[in-house]
């Protein structure tokens, strides 16, 4: 050490305070100085716990290394699966992380005994078919004895169900398929319900739109999924209906106190229910479909605390669920802990994906687009896929258009030609879905003039449609729903200012929900057709007939150039020009207004 107190090495050179952070770094990154993970062996279950700590536990190795050694972290019976995921990698350890969660998390190679205990017995109408689906599962999931399969699925049923199936086992005392078997054909559990919906009225009642219930429940910071425990059985039969449902049984005759699975009404009867015990709350709190409840949370997210610890979004949030839990209670009906989720950031309901940023689909869904089989053999597969595809098509910019060579194929004389047209079609189709495809925003009934919303639309030879747009939170715009649909043979022969017209006729109709009463912006990409809407002279009597309709709406038309168009790649596609004798049977566009009651204005008299 010198006389003013500064460090030296053995060589006398003077060593400043970088010098020492710098030795510090390197002694904490020696092997011996990291810290233990305490892993465990993959044995196809808890993939993402995996994940994440092989990559603590080889931190700072390279790819090559980590596929070095990744196997010591996997049991040998698996050996030979995950060195497939690992090949498929090519070296990349992203592109392997990816591949196991697809593979072992989102279902499309094994399941895992979670799966198999997650099965509700309330999903199937009898037991003989609970059986079938759970053996199928049961083939997926790697290991797994039979001994074990039975333990399971007779954890699924109540005791006096099991009881009752494993009594057919002949003293046995090891649980076989062969004796489970034995119990469903005895036919004692299961009652055939057949002649009794044969002459049953269907109730009209129905269940909410899946699309509209999930939107409400987007652009929420906070939210809970509440389910019932065996929900069916807790809704009682009507008093003077329940000797129509009698059956013979080995100890008697019994009838059913409770609503029995398969009945033609028992889904229609508990959506009264439930409406009838959450009308309170519903829909600005909660909406019941079936026996699930979503409790929706505040729209803004209070971030000032109410007490310490707790935000003020919570509170208000655990108030409204208490609200809810009461009102089950106050109807004598229980809810199941394990299947319930409070305060969450983000659920799937009825297959969308929803959380603060909006709602997106759930890749479990979306994933069987990206793995569909191509190509498509028949005019029927063209249709399952077309139909899978157009529930998710509000997510989708340009459906019509992206499926316009399909849609070819299912048209009455058509003949039959797959070829390089049909499969980018389909390549196309699975390109916005994606990563879970395109993220829509949640729509604001209270925004401002600064939020309003706004509709873009636009046409092309052969397509139209448009998309509702809204600002966000941080005055960024973005798309809540796309729109589009193919023109017919006749459509197709309208002028360009015809089919801009038809575009914004077709548009109102769809998102009317969203804009009528409301002052928003129509935006358009024609001159002429933007002058039209704010002053027309009646020359073409079809186009005064579609204002009758688009007037009803109080909008501020907006004329934006074509490139800045959210949908104008609707106009920049002509298949006709690739396909001259093609024939489109679409119905009209218009066609609704013909229907009296879908355009009439409704005054209400005693508001007066």
């Amino acid at each position: 050490m010198s006389e003013c107190g500064s460090i030296s090495d053995g060589a006398g050179r003077v060593l400043t305070l970088e010098d020492l952070i710098a030795a510090l770094d390197r002694y904490e990154k020696t092997p011996s100085n990291v810290p233990k993970v305490e892993t465990f062996h993959f044995n196809g279950e808890r993939v993402l716990d995996w994940l994440d700590l092989v990559e603590q536990a080889m931190a700072g190795l390279s790819d090559e290394v980590k596929f070095q050694r990744i196997m010591r972290y996997v049991l040998h019976g698996h050996h030979q699966e995950v060195q497939k995921v690992v090949d498929a990698a090519n070296g990349s350890w992203a592109r392997f992380r990816e591949s196991m969660l697809r593979k072992y998390r989102l279902g499309d190679g094994l399941l895992t005994i979670s799966d198999l205990e997650a099965m509700n017995n309330d999903d199937f109408t009898t037991i003989g078919a609970l059986v079938q689906e759970f053996k199928k599962k049961a083939k997926k999931v790697h290991g797994i004895s039979e001994e074990r399969q039975c333990a399971i699925f007779l954890g699924l049923l109540t005791a006096s169900e099991a009881a009752e199936l494993t009594s057919h086992g002949g003293g046995s005392a090891k649980l076989t398929w062969a004796t489970i078997d034995r119990g469903v054909e005895d036919g004692s559990l299961d009652q055939d319900l057949q002649r009794l919906n044969a002459v049953t009225v269907r109730d009209a009642g129905g269940l909410p739109n899946a699309d509209a219930l999930s939107e409400s429940c987007a652009g929420r910071p906070i939210i809970s999924l509440t389910d019932l425990y065996s929900g069916y059985d807790q809704f009682p039969v009507y008093p003077p209906d329940r000797p129509v449902t009698a059956m013979h049984k080995p100890k008697g005759l019994i009838h059913m106190n409770v609503a029995p699975q398969g009945w033609t009404n028992e889904v229609a009867m508990v959506q009264r229910h439930m409406i009838r015990a959450m009308q309170t709350v519903s829909p600005h709190i909660t909406q019941p479909y079936i026996d699930d409840l979503a409790v929706k949370g505040p729209k803004e997210k209070e971030e000032d605390e109410v007490q310490p610890g707790v935000r003020r979004f919570v509170w208000r949030h655990i108030q409204d669920l208490d609200r809810v839990l009461g009102l089950l209670e106050e109807y004598n009906l229980t809810t199941s802990g394990p299947k319930s989720k409070h305060c969450m950031r983000e659920v799937t309901i009825l297959g969308f994906v929803c959380n603060e940023n909006g709602r997106k689909p759930d890749v479990k869904k979306t994933d069987k687009i990206l793995e569909w089989p191509v190509p498509l053999q028949s005019i029927t597969d063209v249709r399952i896929f077309l139909g899978t595809c157009g529930f998710w098509r509000s997510f989708v910019k340009d459906f019509a258009a992206k499926t316009e060579h399909l849609r070819k194929l299912v048209r009455q004389d058509q003949e039959w030609v797959w070829g390089a047209d049909q499969k980018d079609a389909v390549t196309r189709m699975e390109g916005g879905f994606r990563e879970g495809g395109l993220v829509l925003g949640a729509p604001n009934y209270e925004g401002t003039e600064e939020k309003s919303f706004i509709i873009e639309t636009d046409a092309g030879p052969t397509a139209s449609g448009g998309v509702l747009i809204q600002a966000d939170a941080e005055g960024e715009e973005r798309p809540l729903r796309f729109e589009s649909r193919t023109l017919n043979t006749t459509e197709r022969n309208y002028s360009q200012f015809k089919k801009e017209m038809l575009a914004v006729l077709h548009c109102l109709r769809i998102f009317r929900n969203y804009v009528f009463g409301r002052r928003f912006i129509l935006r358009v990409d024609s001159t002429t057709l933007a002058c039209s809407l704010k002053n027309y002279t009646p020359s073409d009597p079809t186009v005064a007939r579609w204002l009758t309709y688009i007037w009803m709406f109080n909008f501020e038309p907006e004329r934006i150039p074509r490139n800045k168009n959210r949908v104008d790649g609707l106009s920049r596609v002509n298949w006709d020009s690739m396909d001259q004798e093609s024939t489109e049977d679409t119905p009209p566009v218009d066609g609704f207004l013909d229907q009296e009651e879908d355009v009439r204005l409704h005054i209400n008299k005693w508001a007066l």
